[in-house]
């Protein structure tokens, strides 16, 4: 968590990795964390990708989510929604950019 770019509240990052954290009970324990703390601000979903794998083969390195396929926008809006309706009081983005009702 870091201070959120309006200095209101905090923003908290929480990447959405296929396979990993992105099922639904995952998100429900997301959405309880956060509406359980003291103060309501901002989360960033940030969809996983592979965009680094690359850095891992320059290293002579064997990346270890090469299974993994990058996040989709269906999975990054379940997520949004299970977050919306159990942590109302909290701002949802993904990627960083603001995503609110009626909006994508």
């Amino acid at each position: 968590m870091w201070p959120s770019s309006d200095h209101h509240g905090w923003c908290c990052a929480c990447p959405v990795i296929p396979g990993i954290n992105s099922d639904y009970d995952n998100m429900v324990g997301i959405a309880r964390f956060i509406a359980g703390l003291p103060i309501a601000a901002e989360i960033n979903l940030l969809p996983y990708h592979q965009l680094g794998t690359s850095k891992y083969e320059m290293a002579g390195l064997q990346y270890g989510l090469d299974w993994v396929q990058a996040a989709s926008a269906a999975l990054l809006d379940e997520s949004r929604e299970i977050l919306r309706d159990l942590a109302p009081e909290w701002s949802c983005t993904i990627g960083g950019g603001e995503i609110g009702p009626g909006q994508r």
